[in-house]
């Protein structure tokens, strides 16, 4: 049970930076809780609709023990419920009455003027709840350019809003966690409008965190816009929204199957919600959301939680690979600072370097290399050999820029610039193959870039830690002794255990300068597995191949587990053996084969018929033909409000009006 004074200790753990006690007076002392690269913070959604104590209780008792030290819940109360002050200090009252567990509160729908809570009305929560590590929002926008021509009077009211929730925040030594999808964060970076909640934001560095939700665009521009922040000092940290919508959205049901996805099937694969926590790790992201709670522990798709989420976690915090800001610094030399916007057409000057999905997306094309111009979301690039480019505000002057030797955009460094003379610049290859291969600091990333096609790849690595090899258990009644060989260029050595059904390794033991190790805990009857591993100058070469949804992570100072031993209970001496790894790709039918494969004659004629209006379609909307768009549409065809062709042209010239 996570009683009142293991609470206490970990809010103080938690809380107060340098050491700091609390004071009784909030306004006066300024706390905030103390997440880093050393200490990042995981977010789990909770939906609340009623005083659901025990689901409350039960969630986070049943969280990993290993996790809880830097875990909170991300409690959705509903927006009904929000919008009244007295009806949230209620529902929180009851679920924290007896039971106290670290939770950050959300605040949906920012936008709408009526479900929006005034920030005096959550003063009092600040106050009322010491568990209450912050606030989120996630539907700010400022896509909202006035246009006297159409009758679009954009609303700013949020802005002030937001700026003087921060404020307020900052006062009671609280976060604002603040969730927005690439698109979005481009447009408050460049919007005019946008400027004083920007400065805002870099008065109270300390406590905005801003995060990149993965939402079906290219993700090293969400990620890079989030580095822009972090490189040049706007905030201290960000964070990532790990979301299965963009899957749905884009009606992926599996690599090569398109379509809506049967009701309760699981519609996302697992591996990918691996992929973008690494990401997010790649990075330099120190605080990680999870927004589906049905893809948690308990979840009616847990099978996430239990292959892909969990396992990541762990090793995030075991492994220590978030890169350090000193690190990133290090690495990255260039960056793209984006134009200001005071209007749609302005704004497509972004849009060509940022957007494949939407426009030409030039720096996606050259630095990170995907060409598919307007096809699927990419989760990981082809190419990772230059890093992630840094997207700076248009707001930053050229003194706040100059941390970087190169800024191409906005303010260019020279006046004819190319993505590919920034490539020229950037490029740092680790290794070779058809993989996405990448390094920041300590770690090595290796992953299959194909998020749709069950295709493996290859990868080799030049240099990396040699692992430990040929070890020895044996078993006695004093527990289980571990032995490893000499090596001249060993440092120092780590323990890491598992106990069957588990899958994953556990650390036991870091640092060892010697060369054997006694495990006390086991039971008499219990099979247990080791493996070891060194902080060593041994160096080997890697190469062979990885597999659809396979992310790998290796470090460069820190050998890798390629040999396990095995002690079972009738078992008193044991050596290691090499571990086993799956080749197995996913079946024959989520390989991309031609849509008409296997069809009848007029099956196939189906087929091409939809193939070729598909292609006209796309032929005319990129070249603009209003008419020729409107002509794929059946005579007759009305929408659920009755409009036809008509309507679909109108639109369509009001549109290409505002593009040009």
């Amino acid at each position: 049970m996570f009683t009142s004074i293991t609470f206490s200790i970990y809010i103080i753990t938690l809380f107060y930076a340098h050491g700091q006690v609390p004071s009784e007076n909030p306004l006066t002392t300024p706390l905030i809780a103390e997440i880093t690269a050393d200490h990042p913070l995981f977010l789990f959604s909770c939906n609340i609709q009623s005083s659901d104590v025990e689901k409350i209780k039960n969630q986070w008792n049943s969280l990993d023990n290993n996790l809880k030290p830097f875990s909170a819940l991300w409690l959705d109360l509903g927006s009904n419920t929000i919008i009244d002050p007295g009806k949230t200090e209620d529902l929180l009252n009851t679920l924290f009455q007896d039971f106290k567990c670290p939770f950050v509160l959300k605040i949906p729908q920012i936008m709408n003027k009526e479900t929006r809570p005034e920030y005096q009305e959550l003063e009092s929560l600040f106050a009322r709840f010491p568990n209450m590590l912050g606030v989120s929002i996630h539907d700010f926008t400022l896509n909202m350019y006035p246009s006297p021509k159409y009758g679009i009077t954009p609303d700013y009211s949020h802005v002030l809003w937001v700026s003087k929730l921060i404020q307020v925040l900052a006062s009671y030594g609280r976060f604002l966690y603040w969730c927005m999808d690439s698109i979005e964060w481009a447009h408050f970076f460049t919007n005019p409008a946008g400027e004083p909640l920007f400065n805002t934001i870099k008065k109270y560095a300390e406590y905005v965190i801003p995060s990149y939700r993965y939402n079906g665009d290219f993700s090293m521009v969400g990620l890079g816009e989030m580095l822009g922040l972090y490189t040049s000092n706007v905030v201290n940290r960000f964070g990532i929204v790990c979301s299965a919508s963009w899957y749905h959205d884009n009606f992926i049901i599996e690599p090569c199957l398109l379509g809506k996805s049967p009701e309760g099937a699981i519609s996302i694969h697992s591996p990918i919600y691996r992929a973008m926590i690494l990401n997010g790790m790649l990075a330099g992201a120190v605080v990680y959301a999870i927004e589906d709670e049905n893809a948690l522990w308990g979840g009616k798709e847990q099978i996430h939680w239990e292959k892909a989420i969990q396992p990541a976690l762990r090793e995030l915090i075991t492994v220590n690979s978030i890169p350090q800001k000193n690190l990133i610094s290090q690495r990255v030399n260039t960056g793209l600072q984006l134009f200001p916007s005071t209007n749609p057409l302005e704004f497509l000057q972004n849009l060509k370097e940022i957007d494949l999905q939407r426009n030409e997306g030039k720096m996606i094309q050259i630095i990170y290399g995907d060409t598919s111009h307007g096809k699927l979301p990419v989760i990981v690039p082809e190419n990772g050999s230059s890093y992630i480019i840094p997207i700076l505000p248009s707001f930053l002057s050229k003194e706040e820029t100059n941390f970087l030797p190169n800024i191409v955009g906005y303010r260019p460094s020279h006046p004819e610039w190319t993505w590919t003379q920034v490539l020229s610049n950037t490029s740092q290859p680790v290794g070779e193959g058809t993989a996405f291969i990448a390094n920041i600091g300590k770690t090595i990333f290796v992953f299959n870039s194909n998020e749709y096609e069950n295709n493996q790849q290859t990868f080799q690595i030049t240099n990396l830690p040699a692992p430990v090899r040929k070890f020895s258990a044996n078993r006695s009644a004093e527990g289980i002794v571990i032995k490893w060989p000499f090596r001249e260029g060993d440092i120092s050595y780590q323990v890491y255990r598992r106990i069957p059904p588990e899958t994953s390794f556990q650390l036991l033991a870091r640092g060892l300068d010697t060369r054997e190790w006694k495990d006390t805990s086991i039971l008499p009857q219990q099979t247990v597995i080791y493996s070891i591993t060194a902080l060593t100058s041994e160096q080997e070469p890697f190469s062979g191949t990885i597999n659809y949804g396979e992310y790998f992570v290796f470090s460069s100072v820190e050998s890798r587990i390629v040999e396990e031993v095995v002690l079972a209970p009738e078992t008193f001496v044991a050596e290691s053996v090499p571990i086993m790894q799956s080749t197995t790709l996913l079946s024959e039918q989520a390989k991309c084969n031609d849509p008409s494969d296997g069809l009848e004659s007029p099956q196939k004629e189906q087929v091409d018929a939809i193939k070729k209006t598909m292609e006209l379609f796309e032929s005319a909307f990129i070249g603009k033909n209003v008419e020729s768009i409107v002509n794929l549409f059946d005579p007759s065809y009305k929408d659920a409000s009755g409009r036809g062709a008509d309507y679909i042209r109108a639109g369509l010239e009001l549109l290409y009006r505002i593009l040009t």
